[in-house]
């Protein structure tokens, strides 16, 4: 059984049929983020772009835990979770100097994303979401609270650290969360943000505008019969 992560991937056909303006929503999107620091200028190796990415999210997951940020652990980590795609990343060498400062400075971006641009609380970082019907799961980076503007709005968030636009592939992974945690909490996340720290832009938006724009639908429904859809046995696109 696919992932979350995987499915997002795959079978285009389904996903255009089920989020018909996807292709432009995201476009929109990308023309207008919104902007919480200025780009890196990124000039090392690229296939080495990724270890450094997820190295920056396990320091900035030390810190959220209140740990001390440990770069070997944090290697370490990143290393296992790419395992699965080494055949299209670089994983042989230690981090040189300049690749540590970048991982530093993603892992700071992050931070000052979760406690200045916004206020999140309650962080869960990779919860585990179970799975549903012939889906096996998803693992989000982080779901939180934000209070940014005086009220709880449970968020599920998405660390993009790449240095491109954000993609309909994003998008698509954040509905398969957005279905599984329904399946799972029998509440609606209140809102998605996909956050690239590289470019230090976020695309940030509230889980009923997003349907509304995408299917043209309220989001309760799209997402009942999408778990309905899943949850059938023997049925995948």
């Amino acid at each position: 059984m696919p992932t979350a992560e995987r499915f997002a991937t795959t079978s285009s056909s389904y996903w255009n049929a089920i989020l018909p303006r996807l292709e432009h929503f995201v476009r929109i999107s990308n023309a207008g983020p919104r902007r919480f620091a200025p780009p890196i200028e990124w000039a090392h190796r690229p296939r080495r772009h990724a270890l450094v990415s997820e190295t920056a999210f396990y320091l900035w997951a030390d810190h959220q835990r209140g740990d001390k940020p440990n770069l070997r652990r944090a290697i370490e980590r990143a290393t296992s979770r790419l395992t699965q795609v080494a055949n299209q990343v670089d994983l042989g060498d230690q981090l040189d100097q300049d690749e540590i400062e970048v991982a530093l400075m993603l892992a700071q971006r992050l931070n000052s994303y979760c406690t200045l641009t916004h206020t999140f609380t309650s962080i869960e970082v990779e919860p585990s979401l179970p799975g549903c019907g012939w889906i096996s799961g998803g693992l989000p980076d982080l779901i939180a609270n934000d209070y940014s503007s005086g009220i709880s709005i449970k968020t599920l968030v998405e660390v993009k650290a790449v240095n491109r636009p954000f993609r309909s592939v994003d998008l698509r992974q954040m509905v398969a969360y957005v279905v599984l945690y329904f399946a799972a909490h029998q509440r609606i996340p209140d809102a998605l943000a996909v956050v690239n720290p590289v470019k230090g832009v976020a695309l940030e938006v509230g889980v009923s505008e997003f349907f509304a724009d995408v299917v043209g639908v309220p989001s309760s429904e799209v997402i009942n019969n999408l778990l309905v859809d899943w949850s059938t046995a023997g049925v995948s696109p």
